[in-house]
Formats: C-alpha cells, structure tokens, sequence
C-alpha cells in the first residue's frame, strides 16, 4: 500500500495552489494483480537472461536467448525451462 500513499502524495504536491488536494484515480484491484504478475514475467526473464547468457556453450545462442528472454518473457520463460539441459525434455 506505500505505492498508493506515494501516488496520493505526488498528486497532492502537483496540485494548483488553491485548488484542495485531488485524489488519485483509483486502480482496480484486477489491474494490479495482472501488473505485477507482468512486472515479475519481466524480472524472471531477466534473470534467466544471466543464467542462459552464463551457460550457453555458444555465443550466438547465449545472445539469442537473451535477446528472447527479455523481448518475450511471456513465451521465452516456458520454452527455456523446457529446452534446459537439466530438464531433459527436448
């Protein structure tokens, strides 16, 4: 919630002089789930990037692998875990 009371500060600080304190449009509880479950995507993605870039016997493969990781998260992560040495699935 320190996310909320720092956006109702910011607005506060924006505001006219004279004009009362505006509040911050109110974000549905859906969209911020849906957020952070895109910004944690986006963070294992990078993460992965270090392990695929770290372990990649070749280059152009360890800089392919980056470059989806970080662009398409979303279906880079379940192809890396299952193209893995160690998961022996493909």
């Amino acid at each position: 919630m320190w996310a909320h009371d720092f956006i109702r500060i910011i607005y506060r600080a924006s505001a006219p002089a004279g004009s009362g304190s505006p509040e911050p449009p109110q974000v549905d509880q859906k969209k911020r789930v849906v957020a952070l479950l895109l910004a944690l995507l986006h963070l294992l993605g990078a993460l992965t990037s270090v392990q695929a870039v770290m372990e990649t016997r070749t280059s152009q493969g360890a800089i392919a692998w980056a470059i989806f990781l970080n662009t398409f998260p979303y279906a880079a992560l379940p192809t890396s875990f299952l193209c893995t040495s160690r998961a022996g699935l493909l």
